[in-house]
């Protein structure tokens, strides 16, 4: 330690400050950690031995809680924007109920393999035709 001025200094670098609710909003949002603590001007290491020290969790342990946390809230738009909400003056969103219905509720696309009135749309596999030019179909 140095003294200025009767002042006294730490040795080595000043201690970053982390603030964890930031990192915890880009976690929600699905960022990765590289990128999060690019962000931030640290690297990846500092924000896995910081949140032990400060959050007395693992790092892996506490991005997990906040990624569910941001894959609920989206899911719970979805059923917002879907539905729709009075309150909040949201009208209901067909195509969000269509997606949804796909995604939870097994439904699919009808896939139509008949022509009108039942018919095969396939074309027949052969045509033949007589000496006499009277025209038959095989299929």
């Amino acid at each position: 330690m140095k003294k200025d001025n009767g002042i006294k200094r730490k040795a080595g670098r000043p201690k970053i400050v982390i603030n964890w609710d930031t990192v915890a909003s880009y976690l929600r949002a699905q960022c990765d950690t590289v990128g999060i603590a690019g962000l931030l001007g640290i690297s990846p290491d500092t924000l896995y031995t910081r949140c032990k020290k400060d959050n007395k969790l693992d790092y892996t342990v506490f991005s997990a809680q906040k990624k569910s946390e941001g894959k609920e809230m989206l899911r719970a738009k979805q059923f917002t924007t879907a539905l729709g909400d009075s309150k909040q003056a949201i009208p209901p969103n067909v195509s969000m109920q269509i997606w949804l219905g796909k995604q939870y509720l097994g439904q699919r696309d009808k896939n139509e393999l008949t022509g009108a009135d039942g018919k095969d749309l396939n074309a027949p596999m052969f045509v033949f035709q007589k000496a006499s030019g009277e025209v038959i179909e095989k299929k």
